[in-house]
């Protein structure tokens, strides 16, 4: 990822990553369940327990499964689990994320003047940001789309966006890679598949959604799942 002539060559889905989502799930459709408000998880010898608070439809039964899988931020976990190991607190208090203010846009003056020296990410120096950083995704490249115009995601700008060029504004929460997340990345073995208990999700690597599937991949593995 850092090299000079080491780049991978990244492949994108026609219509975006949200595309293998629907082919993905077509066999258990019908059993997915949306705004759900999980407010706890309770595990024990027969299963684990999920407890919902209110949520649109008011406030659901609990449900009973075999296992449970977290394939969610590292730091939303723990306050979600009833009785969390003392190893789980180790492992997973050492992740974090940040906030992030994002904005896609069709302002270029975000991007590198010259045409040849734009790239898939790229970052912004000289914006009057606070300490976060300010990049600006190049979704032309990321994406191969054939338009006249750029289309543009900038991370942090503060400001910096023709506000004539923005089509929408959102905030993301992204992994926050501090010396002790990649510690405790190391030590996924020591509390995913324990206590019916597994755990899933980019942070568990470099952040891509590449990685969220090798995460994802990994756990199937553990339940037995050929893949």
């Amino acid at each position: 990822m850092l090299g000079i002539n080491t780049h991978p060559k990244w492949k994108a889905i026609r219509g975006g990553s949200r595309q293998y989502i629907a082919p993905m799930t077509a066999p258990y459709r019908d059993r997915i369940h949306r705004d759900s408000n999980i407010a706890s998880v309770a595990r024990g010898e027969s299963g684990v327990m999920l407890h919902f608070g209110a949520g649109p439809s008011g406030t659901e039964a609990p449900m009973t499964f075999d296992q449970v899988v977290f394939a969610c931020h590292g730091d939303q976990i723990l306050p979600l689990l009833e009785a969390p190991s003392e190893r789980e607190r180790e492992v997973l208090g050492n992740f974090a994320t940040s906030l992030n203010a994002t904005c896609l846009h069709t302002d270029t003056r975000l991007l590198p003047r010259r045409g040849r020296s734009r790239a898939s990410w790229n970052y912004n120096l000289g914006l009057d940001a606070p300490d976060a950083v300010t990049v600006t995704y190049h979704m032309n490249r990321l994406q191969s789309l054939d338009t006249a115009e750029d289309y543009c995601v900038t991370l942090n700008a503060d400001g910096a966006v023709d506000p004539t060029k923005i089509i929408q504004q959102m905030f993301y929460e992204h992994p926050l890679y501090t010396r002790a997340a990649l510690g405790a990345q190391a030590r996924w073995g020591e509390i995913s598949g324990q206590n019916r208990t597994h755990f899933c999700g980019a942070y568990w690597f470099y952040g891509f959604h590449e990685d969220g599937l090798n995460s994802a991949l990994r756990v199937a593995r553990v339940l037995g799942v050929e893949c």
